[in-house]
């Protein structure tokens, strides 16, 4: 009965000196890697880019769409030449009619650290675009974070719990 004892034992340490190998062999990834991961062109279905919403973005809807809040912020890859050159920044998106209907037009408004864009008012439902030009010195780093801010957005309560802005489907920033 003594063996019986010791040999289960002894399989049990095996088999748990097993998983702790296992779990040595983890990766741990540093900031540099996941850098390299970055991309300078966002799509929002795309689930390997969600580490590139930063902030003010909910969950990813069942047919790949997603939210924003009244203020979101995305990190974008510098794309190779656009530190010398400048870079063109662009955000694909859809305004909801339903939101529309309460809110009436729209500005949507962008800086870079300190550099405010240009805003643009979007008078009207459906997709649009906003687009705009940014110099070399706001892409000197590998990547740069864009924040993104609306004057008029469903808060919570209006149409749902959660706080709407527009239907996000791209950002990008693309080299002049």
């Amino acid at each position: 009965m003594r063996r019986l004892t010791v040999l289960a034992l002894t399989g049990a340490l095996l088999l748990l000196s097993g998983s702790c190998k296992s779990s040595r062999r983890t990766r741990v990834t540093t900031v540099e890697e996941e850098a390299g991961a970055l991309r300078s062109r966002i799509e929002i279905s795309d689930p390997a880019t969600a580490i590139q919403l930063v902030q003010g973005f909910h969950q990813l809807e069942p047919d790949g769409w997603r939210w924003t809040m009244g203020k979101f912020t995305v990190t974008l890859l510098v794309p190779a030449g656009a530190a010398q050159k400048g870079g063109r920044l662009k955000v694909e998106f859809s305004y909801p009619d339903a939101a529309f209907q309460k809110l009436g037009p729209t500005t949507l408004k962008a800086s870079v650290d300190n550099l405010a864009l240009e805003p643009q008012t979007y008078s009207a439902a459906g997709t649009a675009a906003y687009e705009r030009d940014l110099p070399a010195s706001a892409l000197s780093g590998d990547t740069v974070t864009i924040d993104f801010s609306l004057d008029k957005f469903l808060a919570a309560g209006q149409a749902e719990e959660r706080e709407l802005g527009l239907i996000a489907s791209a950002f990008e920033i693309a080299s002049k």
